[in-house]
């Protein structure tokens, strides 16, 4: 991995981390970091081909994957992402940290919903020509590595996919 890749990773870690850095932080949003964070350090990323996203079949429709723009994504967008932790009260904590995700156009948060119900959420930042699709969360009706593949057909379609694709696992 280049040295363009690996920054927008750590860019991506640092607006994630500096979510909280407010005046009165909650103790648990403070807790939700923590236990983020120390997630972060068994996650590893790829490079992946560009051309395997875009011809791999879809289980979800580009109309079905929602940029969040309004609160009430952001919830089922943190409470999708708590799922990838076991312990209830690490979900909660979870819960309460990203729900204080304040919305950029840096960082892209998305939601994929089958059947009206949400079973796909993942963060998208591009930079200097990579596009990192990361923070993977996946009901169990669905596979992580198919929802990054839907989600790139969708970025592709909006004019949002970079040649250069960095996946978290």
């Amino acid at each position: 991995m280049n040295e363009q890749q690996l920054d927008s990773i750590k860019r991506k870690n640092a607006w994630l981390h500096d979510l909280v850095e407010v005046e009165f932080p909650t103790k648990e949003s403070l807790e939700g970091r923590e236990i983020y964070f120390r997630t972060l350090e068994t996650l590893s990323h790829e490079i992946v081909e560009k051309s395997l996203l875009l011809t791999k079949d879809n289980v979800l429709d580009a109309e079905d994957i929602f940029l969040v723009d309004f609160h009430r994504l952001t919830v089922m967008f943190s409470i999708l992402q708590s799922q990838r932790w076991d312990e209830q009260h690490d979900q909660e904590m979870i819960i309460e940290y990203l729900t204080q995700i304040i919305l950029t156009p840096e960082f892209e948060l998305y939601v994929g919903f089958q059947d009206g119900e949400p079973v796909g959420a993942a963060i998208v930042s591009h930079l200097e020509g990579n596009t990192l699709i990361s923070d993977l969360a996946v009901s169990q009706n669905l596979d992580k590595q198919q929802f990054a593949a839907d989600l790139a057909k969708k970025l592709d379609s909006d004019k949002k996919l970079c040649e250069t694709i960095v996946l978290e696992n």
